[in-house]
């Protein structure tokens, strides 16, 4: 049964507490990949992301028997290639099965999903018969306290929907140092919509964290993919929303007139 939430109007918020989002596609490798530096693909984003950053990330695999000594083998993780704005807020990364976007500085969808179509536009002509497996659309909240007028951890926790944390507020127990939850989704066939939500501490702040990751998983087309990506940001909103009371909303300073405390 798809998912059901109750549609709400799309409200700018004065203090937003998005911390970023991230498209990403994955994919069946592509050697070309890592053969060789993706200089075709970059030429044709370059005007918007002219910052360049390679890695060659490595793993420790450690082994799982602690009985007895065993060696820890290191292995060399395919080259990721990312490519970043001016500000270096906003990048795409490339490596031999996926593609992502992400930013720091989200300011609505209409700009995030012009910027996904460029590099969908560059990928598929710079990499043809490409088989995707998975697509993806992640908006990450982080709920501090002191930036949205409220005492403290607890006080925030209050702003969610009470069925997202009534594990955490009911039991034989005073205080509550930390959780962590996460909700799988089904919304027809090949889509799930992962909610994560829960606290996150620093050395300077504590918060937090409401993460809405909505994914498909097997055969897509990359035609009219933004398109359908336009469905998965409506269905993350209409979840960030249901995720907060009603009356709370107004602790992320809606610009709407006629929203009040």
């Amino acid at each position: 049964m798809p998912l059901q939430f109750p549609e709400v109007q799309d409200i700018p918020l004065g203090s937003s507490p998005l911390a970023e989002v991230v498209f990403q596609i994955r994919f069946d490798p592509i050697l070309r990949i890592a053969n060789q530096q993706p200089a075709d693909f970059h030429e044709l984003i370059r005007g918007t992301f002219p910052k360049f950053d390679q890695e060659s990330p490595v793993v420790l695999q450690f082994p799982n028997d602690g009985s007895r000594p065993a060696p820890v083998s290191v292995d060399i993780a395919p080259q990721l290639f990312r490519f970043l704005s001016r500000d270096k807020a906003t990048a795409v990364s490339i490596s031999t099965d996926f593609l992502a976007v992400s930013t720091l500085s989200y300011e609505s969808w209409d700009q995030f999903s012009a910027i996904i179509k460029m590099a969908l536009d560059a990928f598929v002509s710079t990499y043809s018969h490409v088989d995707l497996t998975r697509v993806g659309l992640r908006y990450v909240n982080n709920l501090v306290p002191k930036q949205l007028g409220l005492r403290d951890l607890t006080e925030t926790t209050e702003v969610l929907n009470q069925a997202l944390t009534a594990v955490a507020q009911e039991g034989p127990w005073d205080h509550v140092a930390g959780f962590g939850v996460q909700l799988d989704l089904g919304d027809g066939p090949g889509r799930t919509l992962a909610i994560r939500y829960g606290t996150r501490y620093s050395e300077d702040e504590e918060s937090l964290v409401l993460d809405l990751d909505y994914y498909q998983i097997g055969e897509i087309e990359t035609h009219g993919l933004v398109e359908q990506l336009a469905d998965f940001h409506e269905k993350i909103y209409q979840a960030f929303r249901w995720s907060i009371r009603p009356d709370r909303i107004t602790v992320f300073g809606p610009l709407e007139e006629g929203i009040h405390e």
